[in-house]
């Protein structure tokens, strides 16, 4: 039973950081440049959902190890 745990948090763990990732990059590929601050809230949101998605994908593999 521990194994089958182990073994769903760590693909869902994968899938959650494969799909904040993609939905980051989707955003910033459909982004239409308007003038303005540098920093917009749509940029914001993109920098922190790589980031954590980031984050889940190198935990989990430093976990395997």
């Amino acid at each position: 039973m521990n194994a089958v745990s182990s073994w769903l948090g760590r693909t869902v763990r994968t899938g959650l950081g494969l799909a904040l990732v993609l939905s980051a990059l989707a955003g910033t590929a459909h982004a239409i440049p308007l003038p303005g601050p540098e920093i917009d809230p749509g940029s914001m949101a993109s920098a922190l959902t790589l980031l954590i998605g980031g984050a889940f994908l190198i935990t989990g593999r430093s976990r395997k190890s």
